[in-house]
């Protein structure tokens, strides 16, 4: 059982540090509270759980070798390059989030296929699990749906301030964004290169 104390933290880890989930659940709640973010929130852990049992049931195969698992990551990053050149684009009367990533449930929950940060989450979430049972599916959903709510009621507490401060918020989140896919791709062209 103490396994799953790690595998609880490493997913809490995951789920409460900034990325594109979290903006978009974020940027939710500022719009419209928790109820607005419900929607977003379920797909993003459906998702997220359609992943896990793709990894678990060992049919994310390709990335099961480190140069596959890098260049999956390069590209990962360079997905999360391009939405944070949209929304450091955006123009300031325009949804920068509606521009640059999904809001829905379906396509949230499409696209945590294309998120590096979740496949890298679920491939470690499943290598340090004891066992692929109710348990580790269990945390995989309830820990981020937490986090997420947490993110959401961020938005909801700061609405004002962010309908203030837009542009600024969005080229914040543009920033980050950059940041995240900037250390993803120096961290996986070293391993290419090792």
């Amino acid at each position: 059982m103490n396994t799953y104390y790690a595998v609880a933290a490493l997913i809490a880890l995951g789920a409460l540090t900034p990325g594109p989930n979290n903006l978009v659940v974020l940027g939710a709640g500022a719009r419209g509270g928790l109820k607005a973010a419900l929607p977003p929130i379920a797909g993003i852990v459906a998702g997220s759980l359609a992943m896990l049992a793709v990894v678990a049931a060992g049919l994310a195969l390709p990335l099961s070798s480190p140069p596959a698992r890098a260049l999956a990551a390069l590209a990962g990053a360079a997905y999360l390059a391009a939405l944070g050149v949209r929304l450091l684009r955006a123009r300031a009367a325009t949804d920068a989030y509606a521009a640059a990533l999904p809001r829905n449930a379906a396509g949230l929950f499409a696209f945590q296929f294309a998120n590096p940060k979740a496949w890298l989450l679920a491939a470690s979430v499943v290598a340090l699990a004891p066992s692929r049972d109710a348990v580790l599916f269990t945390l995989y959903a309830a820990i981020p749906a937490v986090s997420l709510a947490l993110w959401a009621g961020a938005g909801a507490m700061l609405a004002r301030w962010f309908q203030a401060h837009r542009r600024g918020v969005d080229i914040a989140n543009g920033v980050l964004l950059l940041a995240f896919a900037a250390f993803l791709a120096v961290e996986n062209i070293m391993k290419i290169s090792l």
